[in-house]
């Protein structure tokens, strides 16, 4: 992304690695087929930051792209309806917000799910509960793509993105912590909650740094 002195943004498409997109999009198969793509993060039993970097990092990225740049493209057509151009400043104020938001979801997500596990006795590794948290998190963060419409409720997409963060966690419970079968269910809603309200501050700190972001809705 480069910035003219006149003002004008500019999208500069980099070229990257042939396996970088596949991730990215893994967000999308699981909302599709949660329950085979949760079999194949289980046996690949990916690292911390290839989580990090290769999946959420573009994941985020991308959605935020897609997000301002599509705000910007819709608000002509809604301008009647109090829609407007997200400025220069806004836009790189919010996506800056946005995306260390979104990062700093996962960062506390994790450990409360690994605190959830061991309150039933689990010994699950950290790279576990981080391999869940990052992995359910993204249909969430694709959700944000329909913040690009100006008349729509962020806490709309919120709504509709923590739904499908749920969904997927369901099958990452069983295929990826294990917990004996009597505890399944009980993990699966804790770590549910932890996800959520971990979300949910990160998206009240984000509208309540712009609220100039929350007229445009």
């Amino acid at each position: 992304m480069v910035i003219t002195g006149s003002g004008r943004l500019f999208v500069v498409i980099l070229p990257v690695a042939r396996y970088d997109f596949p991730f990215m999009i893994k967000a999308l198969l699981l909302i599709l087929a949660p329950g085979r793509t949760w079999e194949r993060i289980a046996r690949s039993r990916r690292s911390i930051p290839f989580v990090f970097f290769i999946y959420l990092v573009p994941t985020i990225a991308f959605s935020l792209l897609v997000e301002l740049a599509g705000h910007n493209f819709l608000a002509p057509s809604f301008a009647d309806q109090g829609a407007k151009l997200l400025s220069r400043e806004v836009a790189l104020t919010y996506g800056g917000i946005e995306f260390g938001a979104g990062l700093l979801v996962v960062l506390l997500a994790a450990p409360s799910i690994k605190l959830c596990s061991e309150t039933f006795h689990n010994r699950n590794t950290y790279t576990q509960c981080f391999q869940v948290a990052g992995y359910a998190l993204g249909p969430f963060y694709l959700i944000h793509m329909f913040d690009a419409i100006p008349v729509l409720s962020p806490w709309l997409t919120f709504a509709i993105g923590i739904f499908f963060s749920f969904a997927t966690l369901y099958h990452a419970i069983p295929q990826v912590l294990k917990p004996d079968p009597p505890h399944a269910f009980g993990l699966f809603v804790m770590s549910g909650f932890a996800l959520t309200m971990t979300s949910l501050i990160a998206r009240m700190i984000t509208l309540l740094a712009l609220p100039a972001k929350m007229h445009l809705h």
